[in-house]
């Protein structure tokens, strides 16, 4: 059976509206899950540093409104081994949480490797109090804590902060991404990650403006296998520097995104 939560399209209420006799999952307004990466359901940096934030470079952690703000300590030596798109080594303070789709009841539904299935996430900007060059990633992952891209296998939506007002915002698979020329106008990044019996293929993005107009869009292509198609996955939420930045002590981001997963039973 497919395994998603319906939502009612007029109330907003989990499991859908319900016809006479009938039931099931209505796929006409799905909702999405806001991140909330204090609610104890996310493995994160504070209480498991050792596989988090190898490099201890978050400070702190608080959520309000929707949006996650994290403190952060200095990097001094910029690296692109703080960058989810730049290298290969993944050593950036990440938060990771079981990948659960939902049936029509509302039960989760652990999803592996082998099911077909895709991620939709949403990256909202808002600005931080105290900027430095920021990527913020949400994806799925087979592992999600390793500090190698080959070991994550991780792809998803993308934004990328430069500055006040500069932001990117497009697709990350892997190490690598396809990111837009800056537009004062990004709101949010709308990304489509979708995978098969167990290989990782693609992600395809819509970025809008505040009133939800479409701005620009792009895909980019991944062709990642997982080691079986049996394989836990999760979600991750991943925050580093763009490119080789390096970071003062108290800077921050300011993280707000949503994520709905939605499985799929192929035909045979």
């Amino acid at each position: 059976m497919g395994i998603v939560r319906a939502f009612d399209p007029t109330t907003g209420a989990s499991g859908g509206s319900q016809e006479g006799g009938g039931g099931g999952a209505d796929l006409s307004a799905l909702g999405f899950t806001a991140i909330d990466l204090t609610d104890g359901t996310w493995a994160n940096p504070i209480d498991d540093q050792a596989t988090h934030d190898p490099d201890d470079l978050v400070d702190s952690i608080s959520h309000s409104s929707g949006v996650n703000t994290i403190v952060m300590n200095a990097l001094g030596a910029g690296s692109s081994d703080y960058s989810w798109t730049s290298s290969t080594t993944q050593e950036a303070p990440r938060w990771t949480t079981p990948l659960y789709a939902q049936d029509a009841d509302g039960n989760n539904v652990r999803v592996t490797s082998g099911d077909t299935f895709i991620l939709e996430t949403v990256i909202e900007y808002v600005a931080p109090s105290s900027s430095f060059a920021t990527e913020i990633v949400v994806a799925t992952a087979e592992d999600g804590t390793a500090t190698t891209s080959g070991a994550n296998k991780a792809q998803g939506g993308l934004m990328v902060i430069t500055g006040a007002g500069a932001k990117r915002m497009g697709a990350f698979t892997g190490s690598s991404s396809d990111l837009k020329t800056g537009d004062s106008n990004n709101h949010q990044n709308i990304a489509t990650a979708n995978h098969s019996s167990g290989r990782s293929q693609a992600v395809s993005y819509v970025n809008v403006n505040s009133s939800g107009g479409q701005l620009t869009g792009g895909s980019r292509n991944s062709g990642m296998t997982f080691t079986n198609t049996t394989t836990d996955l999760n979600l991750m939420v991943g925050l580093g520097v763009f490119s080789s930045g390096t970071i003062s002590a108290g800077e921050d981001a300011k993280i707000k995104a949503y994520y709905r997963v939605v499985s799929f039973t192929r035909p045979s």
